[in-house]
C-alpha cells in the first residue's frame, strides 16, 4: 500500500510544479508586487481615512497596523521606517477631499480585482461572477474588513491577557500569543482560497492550501529576515534607501507563497486522479461521456449534483470538468443551478454519442476537414482541388446538425 502511494505523492509533486510553470507564477507575482506597490498607498489611506472619520476605530486600526508590522513584515532594522510611513498616512488622511477619497477607492478595488483575476485563473474559472459583484463586495472589504480584523486582533489579545494574567502562565501565554498571528495568516488564506474563486472549492481543501501556505510565508519571512542580516547587500548597495528594494522584494516573495498555496489548493482534487500529463488521445471523450453519464444518472433520479461532486467521481480536475459542462450548456444539453449545481436539460435518449464525439474531440464544421475527406491518403488530401475556405475555430459554436 505504501509504494502506490508513494507513487501518488511523486505524481502530484510533478504535477504541481508544472502548473506551477504553466500559470507563470514568478510573473504573476511581479504584477501583483507592481499592483500592490501602486495600490497600497491608496489603500492604507482609505482605512486610515475611515479611522480619523470614526475615533471609535483609532484602537481597532492601531492593533492592525502594530499586528502587520511585527508579524507580517520580514524583522529587519530598515522595515522599521514603515511604521513610521503608516503614522504619516494617519495624520494626513483627514485632509483628503470626497473627490480623494473616491479615486483611492477607486485605485484600492483595482487591487482586489487583480487579486481576483489571479486566483480565477489559478483555479481555471470558466465563468466569472460580474464585475459590478465583485466591486461591491470588495468595497465591503476595504471599509469594513480593517475595522472588524482590528477590532477582533485588540479584544483577542485584551481577554488572552486577562485570562493568563488571572491564571499566571507566563510560557503559555507568551507560546500561545506567538502562535496567534500564524494562525491568523492561515485563516486569511484559507478564506482568500475558498472564497474568492468563483467557484464552489471544498473547505477541505482551502484549509490544507491555507495551513501549508502559512507555514511557508513563516518559514520566508524568517527566512529574508535571517538572509538581510548575514548578507547586508542592500544596505550596503542603497544606504539609506534600502528600505525600498527590501520591501519589494518581501512583497515578491509574499505573492510568491500566496500564489504557490493557491496552486496546490486547485491540484489537490487531482491527488488521486490521473496525472494530465499521461493523458492519452480520446479521454476527452471519455471525460465528457463519463459527466454526461453521471448527469443523466442524477436526472434519473431527480437530484442535482455538484461540479465538485461530479469532477470527484469522475477522478478529473474540476476545471476540466467545468468546461464539459459549459460545453454541454452551450449545446443546450445541461443547465446549471444554484450553488454549482448542474442538471441535464434535454433527454438522455436524444442525445446521440456521434454528437458528443464532434462536441468534444472532431467538430467537422469547425475545422473544416469534411467527413468525406477521413478516407483519403495525406498525399491524395493535399493533392486534392481547393474547396471552401477552412473556418475559423470557434468555441462559442452551439449547433451540430
Amino acid at each position: 500500500m505504501r509504494l502506490p502511494a508513494l507513487r501518488a505523492a511523486w505524481e502530484f509533486a510533478v504535477a504541481l510544479v508544472i502548473r506551477f510553470r504553466e500559470e507563470r507564477a514568478t510573473q504573476t507575482a511581479g504584477s501583483l508586487t507592481y499592483t500592490t506597490l501602486l495600490s497600497l498607498v491608496p489603500l492604507l489611506t482609505v482605512v486610515l481615512a475611515i479611522s480619523t472619520a470614526f475615533p471609535v476605530f483609532d484602537d481597532s486600526i492601531t492593533a492592525l497596523q502594530d499586528f502587520i508590522v511585527e508579524n507580517v513584515l520580514p524583522d529587519t532594522p530598515g522595515i522599521a521606517t514603515i511604521s513610521e510611513q503608516i503614522n504619516s498616512f494617519t495624520t494626513n488622511a483627514g485632509k483628503l477631499t470626497a473627490i480623494g477619497i473616491i479615486g483611492f477607492v477607486v485605485t484600492a478595488v483595482m487591487l482586489m480585482l487583480t487579486i481576483d483575476n489571479a486566483l480565477n485563473r489559478i483555479f481555471r474559472v470558466q465563468r466569472r461572477r460580474p464585475i459590478l459583484q465583485n466591486v461591491f463586495v470588495y468595497w465591503a472589504v476595504i471599509t469594513l474588513g480593517p475595522l472588524l480584523i482590528g477590532g477582533s486582533l485588540s479584544a483577542t489579545y485584551f481577554a488572552l491577557r486577562r485570562s493568563f494574567g488571572v491564571l499566571q502562565l507566563d510560557i503559555v501565554a507568551d507560546a500561545l500569543l506567538g502562535v496567534i498571528p500564524f494562525l491568523l495568516t492561515c485563516v486569511a488564506l484559507t478564506l482568500l482560497y475558498g472564497v474568492v474563486p468563483a467557484r464552489r472549492v471544498e473547505w477541505r481543501h482551502a484549509l490544507l492550501g491555507g495551513f501549508l501556505a502559512g507555514i511557508g510565508f513563516e518559514i520566508a519571512k524568517r527566512a529574508f529576515a535571517v538572509y538581510l542580516s548575514r548578507v547586508p547587500t542592500y544596505t550596503l548597495i542603497y544606504g539609506a534607501f534600502a528600505t525600498i528594494p527590501i520591501f519589494l522584494v518581501w512583497l515578491y516573495l509574499s505573492w510568491l507563497v500566496v500564489l504557490t498555496g493557491a496552486i496546490f489548493t486547485a491540484m489537490l482534487p487531482q491527488f488521486r486522479a490521473k496525472p494530465e500529463r499521461h493523458r492519452v488521445t480520446g479521454e476527452d471523450l471519455a471525460d465528457a461521456l463519463g459527466v454526461l453519464g453521471a448527469l443523466a444518472h442524477a436526472h434519473r433520479a431527480g437530484e442535482v449534483i455538484g461540479l465538485n461532486t461530479l469532477a470527484r467521481q469522475q477522478r478529473i480536475l474540476p476545471d476540466r470538468c467545468e468546461q464539459i459542462l459549459e460545453r454541454a450548456a452551450a449545446l443546450g444539453w445541461a443547465a446549471r443551478t444554484e450553488r454549482d449545481g448542474w442538471v441535464l436539460a434535454r433527454d438522455a435518449s436524444t442525445i446521440r454519442i456521434a454528437e458528443i464525439y464532434r462536441a468534444y474531440v472532431f467538430d467537422v464544421d469547425a475545422i473544416g476537414v469534411p467527413q468525406t475527406d477521413l478516407g483519403l491518403s495525406l498525399r491524395d488530401y493535399l493533392e486534392r482541388p481547393p474547396t471552401t475556405q477552412r473556418p475559423e475555430l470557434s468555441p462559442e459554436k452551439t449547433e451540430i446538425p
